[in-house]
């Protein structure tokens, strides 16, 4: 138990309602200074790291987050399967509070008639097979595959294209730069509507443990879609759960429609997220171009240069910037691209670090 922590992920873990008298648990610290480890600050962190396994291992099968993760100890003369004939056994314990119910994690299957009651079917955990990850990981490595492979595919037209430097290949490398460059705005605005589903459910079903401050929303909820005939009504945890569901759907179908702007701060903010600076303004003028190329053609449009207080915008090139004033027809370049890639690439793993340190909430996954 004191030197397993890769065994933990395969522990047996049960449920039991209920342990009223929780006097006679002991903290981990207290157990692991028992079996050798001082009070040295390298073995502090030992026993954190160990309990934070737990911490996941318990995570993984139903605890939501909340009680203090203990040690009940197992008198010798108790047998529940252990070869410790004079110093006893240890569990892994910790107590819901929102509802009392105790997580208990064993090493060794427990064949207690109680437990097996409470506990229908008991195996070694797939948790073995599985990584922990923060809220938003799934949608940022899918967003960071995407960037690389279209990445390569355009270095790849790019590349062919020059080869044959005639009228027709420069008209083809213009349209394939101004449609990479929409394509790549838009897919950066499904993963920020990826990642402000997932802090919708964190906050509305799990219970928002890290206080994620989302701000208030303007949506109208449309009651007609969250009634039932008697004869489709469903019992009332069912009904509970999908007038939720139906909630949290309303509210980011009608974020997927905010302004730009508004999208991007009420995803940052709610979870205390500024990013690189030059990163940020970067992206943002990305923004702008598209609008202007897909609703100005092409056209720098003067409000959208206002937006950026700015007078006018540059365009990286393999020399000196371009720049391009007001109402100026707006000219993309391989280099400027390339560079588009690179700062969203930045922006996604930089918030995804900030997230999973900002956010305590697991999701669980097979390993790659």
């Amino acid at each position: 138990m004191f030197n397993d922590d890769e065994n933990i992920k395969s522990y047996f873990v049960y449920q039991y309602h209920f342990l009223d008298d929780l006097s006679a648990v002991l903290k981990p610290d207290k157990v692991f200074s028992w079996f050798g480890v001082n009070n040295s600050l390298k073995s502090k962190e030992n026993v954190k790291a160990t309990v934070s396994h737990v911490a996941n291992l318990f995570l993984a099968n139903g605890w939501e987050g909340d009680g203090d993760i203990s040690v009940i100890w197992v008198p010798p003369f108790i047998d529940i399967g252990f070869d410790e004939d004079t110093w006893g056994s240890y569990l892994w314990h910790v107590k819901q509070s929102n509802n009392g119910t105790s997580f208990i994690a064993s090493p060794i299957p427990l064949r207690q008639k109680r437990l097996e009651e409470q506990n229908d079917n008991v195996n070694n955990n797939d948790y073995k097979n599985m990584e922990a990850v923060n809220i938003i990981q799934t949608n940022t490595d899918g967003f960071l595959e995407r960037l690389k492979n279209e990445r390569d595919s355009f270095g790849k037209q790019i590349e062919k294209l020059k080869k044959e430097p005639d009228e027709i290949s420069v008209k083809i490398i213009e349209k394939l730069l101004g449609y990479t460059q929409c394509d790549l705005v838009a897919q950066f605005n499904e993963f920020l509507n990826g990642c402000y589903l997932t802090l919708l459910i964190e906050v509305l079903q799990e219970r928002n443990k890290s206080k994620i401050r989302l701000r208030k929303s303007s949506v109208k909820v449309d009651l007609s879609k969250h009634s039932y005939e008697d004869d489709e009504m469903p019992n009332d945890d069912g009904l509970n759960w999908m007038s939720l569901n139906m909630f949290i759907t309303d509210i980011w179908h009608s974020y997927t429609f905010e302004p730009f702007e508004e999208k991007y701060d009420r995803l940052t903010k709610s979870v205390d997220y500024k990013a690189n600076q030059e990163v940020k303004d970067f992206i943002f003028k990305h923004v702008i171009i598209r609008n202007c190329i897909q609703h100005n053609d092409w056209q720098l449009d003067a409000t959208a240069l206002k937006s950026l207080g700015k007078e006018k915008i540059e365009i990286s090139t393999e020399g000196k910037p371009l720049e391009i004033a007001k109402w100026k027809v707006i000219t993309l370049t391989n280099s400027e691209i390339i560079l588009l890639f690179e700062k969203l690439r930045i922006f996604a793993t930089d918030i995804n670090t900030h997230v999973d340190k900002r956010v305590k909430s697991r999701y669980y996954r097979p390993k790659k």
